[in-house]
Formats: structure tokens, C-alpha cells, sequence
């Protein structure tokens, strides 16, 4: 098999479940990634220039990785120039696509759905890593590209049981397959030195390690912080798209003592500093209007790998793993929740029961499966 695969994030940005299961998938099949055409609003003179000297097509990661043109750009009111774009666009993707092997259009976001009639190929996996309806800027037009994706697509792949359930009320059961994220096990299970950067950060240490964005509550890592003020409150990861609340929130934090914010960091360095937290945290918003509380975070097994306490909300995909995970809605539950992980004083008993899910839920077992259900396409 060949897969043609389209995302929205650049293959060398935060490493998410498509950079995972494809690195590995294309140990075994030829992968070409891409992000489709860019539209006129990405375009500025310093881009244009550095195209000149990129090229089209990269290989990292066992993956092809098409580079987009900043000469062909989507202008979506001019049909034929957004067409023309599009196609110029698909002629690189499929550059190097073999006419001897069946071809899988794997796609992960409806925004991509324009690209489908474009592109020649056997089958068409939709892998739903979100609820994408509750993310800001669906409008009818998104609305209608999800309806058309999962409508045409031969397998669609979800990554929590809420998605599923959004997708079987219009689409087949034995279309629709949840398959969650998973780990890296020997990257995250194996005990690293301290990182600079925490050296001068006292203990005890408190870590969520994840995108800072509308799904994470920093009102309630504001309380938290200010609850403890004799234990450190570590944010890594990106920050945008914050509502104003958030926004005040993070920026009252920047006046804590016991609070800081490191960045972003590469994905080779985040285990280091997951290791050397005494409590690692998914703190999401637990109410249903977000995309948080119907996902599947990426970060549970990579934080059980680990082998730390991790306390979370109280989301639908974590209940199932509330032996290896403390799950705290409110202040005052993540108080006391808090409390009891910094007494566990490093069970080896609970440390072992950790790794052990970790290790049940590895990237390449999600690989397997999901080759699987594309064979059965074939029968």
C-alpha cells in the first residue's frame, strides 16, 4: 500500500498522532505527507524568497514530506485560480506515487475534503483526532465538508468513544473505528537527567506539559498555584488562541513566584522534564462545549510511560484508567487530589502499575490495528 496523507500541521511542528502513526507506518509503506496548497493570506516576501531555495519534496522520519509553493497560492473567490492551485499542488503530492500499488488517501481534517475528487486513489480513511464542531470557526461550509468526508470515506478512524458515537449517527458501525492515541513507550519510560532549566525550579514540581490553548482551564491552575504557594507550577508548550479569561489568567501567573512558563521544547526533550515533575497534570475543561472533553489526550500514556502521578479532569476517555489516574473536577477535588499524589512518595507499586497500561497502548499497536481495518476494505 501507498498512503497520500493530508494534515493541518507541518510534519517538523509538535509531533501529534499523524507524525506518530506515519513515521511508523512508513517503515513499512510509502508515505507522502503534505498540508495542501497555501492560501494568499500566507504569502509575504521573506516566504516567497526562502521557497526559492527549499525543496519541494524532503524525507524525514521514513516519511516524503511535500513543502508547499508559495507561487501557486489558494484565492478561493477566484475559482479557477483556486483550482489551478490545488492541482498544482496534487501534482507534487503525487509525485511519487507507484501506479503498482493501491493507493490510501488518508485525510484529518474536512478541510481537506476539496482535495479528494483531485486526487486518484483505492481507498479513503477519514481519522477524526477531534470533535471538529466544537472548534471555533465551524461554519456551515465545515460543516458541510464533514458531512461529505465521512459520507465518502471507506473507513473512518476516531480517536475517542464520543467522536465515534458523533459519527455512527450518521454513518454504518462497521465504518466507523476507534482507535486512541498512544506512546512512544521506550521514549517516555526511560529515566533522563534533569534538564537545566528545572534546576533552579524548587521541588515539589507540578507540570502540564501540552498545547496552552482555550481547552486548557488556567483559572484553575491560577487557583492551584496560589493554593500552594510552597510548590512549583511548570506550563511547557505553545500558547494561542486564549479567550480573555485564559489570557488574564496566564498572564497572572507570569506574577507568581512559585509559577513559570519554559516554552516550547523539541519533542526529544519532553520526557526529561516529565520525569523530573512530582505530579504531572492533564488540566482540560471538563465541559461539554469544548473539544477537550470529547478528545483523547495525547499525553495520558505518554505521562503513564513515565511512571509519575498524573491527576486529570474529569474527562470521558481518562475514566477508564482511574486505577493509574486520580481524576479531579473543581478546586477543591484537585486540592485534596494533590495532596494525596505528593504523599505516594514514589510506590514502586503504583509507578509499575502505570508503565504497565503505558506499555498496552503503544504506538505500534495502534499502527496494527488501523492497517488492519484497512485490509478489510479489500473483503
Amino acid at each position: 500500500m501507498q498512503f497520500i496523507v493530508l494534515a493541518p500541521n507541518e510534519w517538523q511542528s509538535r509531533w501529534m498522532n499523524r507524525q506518530q502513526l506515519f513515521s511508523l507506518i512508513g517503515q513499512q509503506h510509502n508515505v507522502t505527507y503534505g498540508n495542501g496548497a497555501l492560501f494568499t493570506w500566507h504569502f509575504t516576501f521573506r516566504k516567497l524568497v526562502n521557497s526559492l531555495f527549499s525543496t519541494a519534496h524532503t524525507t524525514q522520519d521514513n516519511v516524503t514530506v511535500v513543502n508547499p509553493s508559495y507561487f501557486f497560492l489558494r484565492t478561493p473567490r477566484v475559482a479557477l485560480l483556486d483550482k489551478i492551485s490545488i492541482e498544482h499542488y496534487v501534482a507534487k503530492l503525487t509525485k511519487h506515487i507507484s501506479k503498482e500499488q493501491p493507493v490510501v488517501l488518508y485525510i484529518f481534517h474536512p478541510v481537506f475534503f476539496e482535495y479528494v475528487k483531485h486526487i486518484k486513489h483505492d481507498y479513503l480513511v477519514f481519522h477524526a483526532y477531534d470533535d471538529y464542531s466544537k472548534q471555533s470557526g465551524y461554519g456551515s461550509h465545515e460543516k458541510e465538508n464533514d458531512d461529505r468526508l465521512s459520507t465518502q470515506a471507506d473507513l473512518i478512524i476516531t480517536s475517542s468513544l464520543l467522536i465515534q458515537e458523533r459519527y455512527l449517527k450518521a454513518q454504518p458501525e462497521n465504518k466507523v473505528k476507534f482507535v486512541p492515541n498512544g506512546v512512544d513507550y521506550n521514549a517516555f519510560s526511560n529515566a533522563s537527567e534533569q534538564p537545566i532549566e528545572l534546576d533552579d525550579i524548587p521541588q515539589p514540581r507540578i507540570g502540564y506539559v501540552g498545547a496552552i490553548n482555550q481547552k486548557a482551564d488556567l483559572s484553575l491552575w491560577l487557583a492551584l498555584a496560589n493554593y500552594f504557594q510552597n510548590i512549583s507550577f511548570v506550563l511547557i508548550g505553545p500558547v494561542n488562541n486564549l479567550t480573555k479569561e485564559d489570557l488574564n489568567a496566564f498572564n497572572e501567573l507570569k506574577k507568581l513566584k512559585n509559577s513559570f512558563y519554559l516554552g516550547s521544547k523539541k519533542k526529544e526533550e519532553i520526557a526529561s522534564y516529565m520525569h523530573h515533575f512530582d505530579i504531572n497534570t492533564m488540566i482540560y475543561k471538563s465541559d461539554k462545549s469544548g473539544w477537550a472533553s470529547s478528545g483523547y489526550p495525547l499525553k495520558l500514556h505518554e505521562y503513564l510511560a513515565v511512571g509519575k502521578p498524573v491527576i486529570s479532569a474529569d474527562i470521558e476517555a481518562v475514566r477508564e484508567f482511574s486505577n493509574v489516574v486520580a481524576i479531579a473536577e473543581g478546586a477543591d477535588e484537585w486540592i485534596e487530589k494533590v495532596k494525596q499524589l505528593l504523599n505516594e512518595n514514589g510506590q514502586s507499586t503504583a509507578l509499575a502499575e502505570r508503565k504497565h497500561v503505558a506499555r498496552n497502548n503503544t504506538w505500534e499497536c495502534r499502527v496494527k490495528t488501523i492497517l488492519n481495518h484497512i485490509k478489510q476494505l479489500d473483503k
